[in-house]
């Protein structure tokens, strides 16, 4: 995100473009924006990307027909928040999803609490709980992987 203004008209211009009766409106309103800004109509930064993050849950199982797939867990789910096969569509049971869904974060956290803390300079392993700088160089000791 380069500037504020141009990411508030590409989220403005999206969300008016979905209403059929103003795609035309919105179409000229974005040129005109995107003109003030000094943003070519066509550029790559002119394009608008869902700021969204979202979760892909691989090998998902349909308990109907047996096929699988991966599962955007933001992106894929109906307005009734079901996500349904693409093969027989019948919906994936959601038990089952949240059962995935819980073990994943309690792996990660799980991971997350027990990793090492290293030497940001000379990567030393801190040894004891008690050390606060890398006997070796006097780095500070941080987490291997971040939050």
């Amino acid at each position: 995100m380069t500037s504020p203004a141009l990411e508030f008209t590409k989220a403005l211009c999206h969300l008016m473009s979905l209403d059929a009766e103003l795609t035309e409106p919105a179409l000229r309103l974005r040129r005109n924006l995107l003109k003030l800004l000094g943003v070519a109509e066509f550029a790559a930064e002119s394009r608008f990307v869902n700021p969204c993050r979202t979760y892909v849950m691989p090998d998902a199982g349909c308990s109907f027909c047996h096929h699988v797939r991966d599962i955007d867990m933001c992106r894929d789910a109906t307005a009734s928040r079901e996500w349904l096969c693409t093969a027989c569509g019948s919906p994936f049971e959601p038990e089952i999803i949240e059962a995935r869904l819980v073990a994943v974060v309690q792996t990660r956290a799980l991971a997350f609490i027990s990793q090492d803390r290293e030497c940001r300079q000379c990567r030393v392993v801190q040894r004891s709980e008690l050390q606060h700088r890398c006997p070796n160089c006097a780095g500070v000791f941080t987490l291997r992987k971040p939050i």
